[in-house]
Parts: C-alpha cells; structure tokens; sequence
C-alpha cells in the first residue's frame, strides 16, 4: 500500500532502498524536469567530452558492479548507453549501482558547480541559469563562468572575488599566480621548446584545447595537436604522431594521477619511442582554477628538469622514455 506522502521516505537515501511504495510520487518532479532539459542549452557541457568519461569513471572496476558496455552521442543529441551488472547481483546492488550511473549522469547533464569564497555564490559555466535557479529555488548570488584560455580562468577568480565581496583578497590571489608565471618564464627563457602532445582521453584520443595549451607554453614547451582556447575533440594516433610530438602528456578528464598512468600504458603502446608522462589531471590540469600554476610548474619540470624543481609527488609519473632536455 502506498503511504501518504509525508510519511514516505527518500528511497534514494532510505537504507533499505525501499522507503518509496510508489514511484509516480515523482511524477511532477520529472516532468518538470524534463521540461527544462528541452529548453536550448540546457546541457552545457559537450556529452563526448564530459558527460561519457564521467560515465566511465562511474563504472570503472572498484567502483560499482556495473560495467559499461557503450556509450555514444548521436548527431542529434540523443545519448545511448548500454551495461550489464555482475553476475548474482542482488536487486537491492543492482538499484544502487544504477543510482551511482543515474549520478553520474545527473551530476554533469545539471552543469551545476557550487562554490563558496567568503559568502554564497553558485557558479555555472553555461547554458540555461535562470531555469536552473527557477528550478532549484535558488536565491543566491549567480555568476556565470565559462574560461577557455589561462587568461580567462585567472579574470574569472577575480569575478567570483569581486561577486563574493573580497575583491583584494582575489587581486592578491591572482598576482601571487602571475608572480609564479612569471618565475617559469625566466627559468626556461632561451631554451629550446620541446614539441608537447596533451592527450585528454585515450580511447578515442582527444586533443587538448581550452587552457591546456597555454599552460604547455607558459612551461616552456610548444603545444601540438593542439586547439587553443577551443573544445578538445577527438583525433587519431596517426594525426598526433604526424604533428612529431618530443613529450607526450596523458591527462584525461575526470582522473587523478594513478588513473591517468592506467590510461598512459595505451599511449605507450600506441606512440611507441615518445616519452609518456602521466599527470593529476583533475589536480592540475583540467579544472579550470588556481591549480592550474601548480600544471604549469609540473608541466615545466619535465620538459626543462635542469632549470625547474621536480613537482611534488603525486603531481606525475614518467611511464615511458626519458625526460625532456
């Protein structure tokens, strides 16, 4: 029997994955929600380059009995996914493991980032802002934010300060980065450039765009296979072996140090001969953010090891060749 709804409890949360009887108690929720998601940009971020390895990282081994079988984008936006549960799997595992799919999904589909800096202010990238407040509730402060050079991310620390009301705490924040730019540029002025190849994803393989390039050249290397200030999309191993990268870097999005040098063992076997580094991708050098120095600082170390100090550790991971010169 279904019970009133103020005695039902979030199935979602309710230990026993049980506390909702009937599952038209959403009903209303979904289909409003739905209704937003047919509103013009209302998914911000591109699916092939946010959205599937988000998905992949959710049903990686160790992380739910599910496994991803497929995943694609069609032209007209419609994403298919297949995968299959471990076998024996109880039904109470199988709705969990599908939750853990459904957040993954949900988690970048709502583009929603919320951060604090000295008051309340929600960040969003892009896309539909006033439908996801009108959804939410919300009545906070709102920037939109959506960097695509290193420039960009360092003026949007200086919005999000100025928004959250410590202006001179943001202006000091970003001089201290600048500062440390400029302290790569002098250790590797008048250097050779060694040719750097920023791997995104691996499987298929995505050019680095948006930031990443300039973070490659604020460390004294010259980014190839490249789209500077523009989306990575994906490309083949012939088109990044034909642009003669001297370093290879594997950083693909959603992945820390130990998942990315997982990912570089198939650049090591696809670019045979090239030295592969493994990167903190998530740490340093994706999230659009102060830590981005620390990427260039790192990128730096391996490229130019006699002029710069060797990252701290956890940063990288040599998986093949020799370092840069």
């Amino acid at each position: 029997m279904t019970q009133p709804a103020d005695a039902r409890k979030r199935w979602d949360a309710d230990e026993r994955c049980g506390g909702v009887a009937d599952a038209s108690a959403f009903a209303a929720e979904i289909a409003e929600l739905a209704s937003l998601a047919r509103r013009p940009r209302w998914v911000a971020e591109d699916p092939d380059v946010h959205l599937i390895p988000h998905l992949r990282d959710a049903t990686k081994p160790g992380q739910t009995g599910l496994r991803l079988l497929q995943a694609s984008v069609s032209q007209d936006g419609v994403l298919t996914v297949a995968f299959e549960h471990a076998p024996g799997a109880s039904r109470r595992d199988i709705r969990r493991q599908a939750w853990a799919l459904v957040g993954a999904i949900a988690e970048t589909m709502a583009s929603v980032r919320e951060h604090r800096v000295g008051g309340q202010v929600i960040l969003l990238p892009s896309g539909q802002i006033n439908a996801a407040l009108d959804y939410l509730g919300c009545q906070a402060g709102v920037v939109s934010l959506d960097p695509h050079t290193l420039d960009d991310v360092l003026d949007s620390v200086l919005a999000v300060g100025d928004r959250a009301g410590v202006p001179d705490r943001a202006a000091r924040l970003v001089a201290g980065l600048r500062s440390r730019l400029d302290q790569i540029a002098a250790r590797v002025a008048g250097r050779s450039r060694p040719r750097v190849a920023v791997i995104e994803w691996t499987d298929p393989p995505y050019t680095a765009g948006h930031w990443i390039p300039d973070l490659v050249v604020a460390a004294g290397g010259k980014p190839v296979a490249a789209r500077p200030g523009s989306q990575s999309v994906p490309t083949t191993w012939a088109s990044i072996a034909a642009s003669e990268p001297d370093v290879l870097i594997v950083a693909p999005c959603g992945y820390h140090l130990a998942g990315a040098a997982e990912q570089a063992q198939a650049v090591a076997a696809a670019m045979p001969g090239v030295p592969i580094w493994a990167f903190d991708a998530d740490g340093i050098i994706v999230r659009p953010g102060p830590r981005l120095i620390d990427g260039a600082e790192a990128i730096a170390s391996i490229l130019h090891p006699d002029a710069v100090p060797a990252a701290p550790p956890g940063r990288v991971a040599r998986v093949a060749g020799v370092q840069a010169s």
